[in-house]
């Protein structure tokens, strides 16, 4: 090969590798909560009552949740509003007595009479903001970042607790704080947001919330969950086909639909394969499906591979005596699977492998199936096909009307390389390259 047409060759290639790992233009991006760096502070009355934190309380010392940061080359990111850092309930809202020292599986209890007292369940913080440009030092400007608190009150008497639940809504601020910061740490992009809030949450309650959320991507060539929401810990999977993140379609079928909900706690087998969500596939005799649409059209890149990575699972669910419980299990299929265009119902293009559970009952009820993954190699598209949008697909069917069934989904991630090869023929290149200006070196010597 002629030296200017090999490094011509070369030097598209490090151009279509370089794009590959460089951060991506106006493109929504999952960070991840760190759980070891971020922190939460609750405090407050109740009737007067003061809030107290109990021994191994999981409100402040377990956090997950993702913040969907949209990464601009104009030097500018911006929170979409499916952000939330979460701290789930993680023990049971059992009290071991009814005497003032509390529950020890209670998280933040405060006394209501002499025959009873409450506590706070598992709590949320929603993120949004506007457009926030990142100055020098990695700050945030403007400071501009709305947080919103959500947490639930659960009551209990002599009896045990009771039914009902109160969900309070506070307002929280990083104005007046550290600044948030986004920078980047080793391989990896880093975000940093302090937060602090007080009023009264719900009638009686007065709350006080501070605390520091830490979540980060790396930045190329590693297993990251591109996908928005992969975790699904923002509880949302809208029908609108223009909305960002999940979609679900169940075409003229009111008992098939897919959504999400908190899974923790022993009535869900099983719980959350990460974080307190996840999401699931209901159906009865006719098929649902949720869709992300991964890239637009035209962003497909030549010579990759995109591989998703997923854990499927099995809910054990009772069907109110029509047949022993899980029996609908053998009627119900699992597939997940990559797809082309804009036909966002039947799904007509579909491209690389395929996940199949031909029968949910190979699956043991209660039970996750982790670390699945289906492979795109785009080497295999058309031109043609390279110019149209990616999605993925997870899709449940039923064949029997005996019975609904369910199917979980959880910890969706998405990785892009180089197709092997193709990095093989640029380190080939290289050492050509090298051996061949060694050679000259040797000749120009006297």
């Amino acid at each position: 090969m002629p030296r200017s047409v090999f490094l011509l060759w070369f030097a598209t290639f490090l151009s279509t590798a370089t794009d590959s790992f460089a951060p991506p233009s106006a493109m929504a991006a999952p960070f991840v909560v760190d759980p070891t760096s971020s922190f939460l502070t609750i405090g407050g009355t109740y009737n007067t009552q003061p809030i107290v934190a109990q021994p191994g309380s999981s409100l402040t010392n377990y956090y997950g949740g993702h913040l969907d940061v949209l990464l601009s080359d104009a030097n500018q990111i911006r929170l979409l509003g499916s952000s939330m850092y979460t701290a789930p309930q993680l023990g049971s809202f059992l009290p071991a007595d009814t005497s003032a020292d509390y529950a020890i599986q209670v998280d933040h209890a405060f006394g209501v009479n002499n025959t009873g007292y409450a506590t706070l369940g598992a709590t949320d913080i929603f993120l949004s903001s506007g457009p926030l440009t990142i100055a020098p030092g990695g700050v945030l400007t403007p400071s501009g970042i709305n947080l919103s608190f959500l947490t639930k009150t659960f009551s209990y008497q002599d009896t045990g607790p009771s039914s009902s639940t109160t969900t309070n809504s506070l307002k929280l601020s990083n104005v007046g704080m550290s600044p948030a910061t986004f920078t980047t740490v080793g391989n990896s992009y880093r975000v940093v947001i302090p937060f602090q809030g007080s009023g009264t949450a719900s009638t009686g309650l007065m709350m006080t919330v501070s605390g520091q959320i830490v979540a980060s991507r790396p930045i190329a060539g590693t297993d990251v969950p591109d996908l928005l929401n992969g975790g699904f810990e923002n509880g949302t999977i809208s029908t609108d086909p223009s909305a960002e993140g999940w979609i679900g379609v169940a075409p003229g079928t009111p008992n098939n639909y897919a959504s999400v909900q908190t899974m923790t706690g022993p009535l869900f087998k099983p719980n959350a394969a990460g974080g307190s969500h996840a999401a699931f596939i209901n159906v009865e005799n006719g098929t649902a499906s949720m869709y992300q649409t991964i890239l637009a059209g035209g962003s497909l890149k030549p010579n990759m591979q995109y591989t998703v990575t997923f854990d499927v699972g099995n809910r054990d669910l009772t069907d109110n005596g029509n047949l022993p419980n899980n029996d609908m299990d053998p009627f119900i299929s699992v597939k997940a699977f990559f797809t082309l265009g804009d036909d966002l119902v039947d799904f007509s293009q579909q491209v690389g492998e395929a996940y199949q559970l031909v029968q949910l009952s190979a699956l043991a009820d209660g039970t996750w199936s982790r670390d699945n993954s289906i492979v795109l190699d785009t080497r295999l598209l058309t031109p043609e096909e390279l110019l149209q949008p990616l999605n993925f697909v997870f899709q449940a069917t039923s064949t029997t009307t005996l019975n609904r069934g369910q199917v979980n989904f959880d910890n969706v991630r998405l990785r892009a390389v180089p197709e092997p090869s193709t990095v093989a023929l640029a380190a080939i290149g290289m050492l050509l390259l090298v051996g061949r200006a060694s050679m000259r070196r040797r000749q120009a010597r006297p």
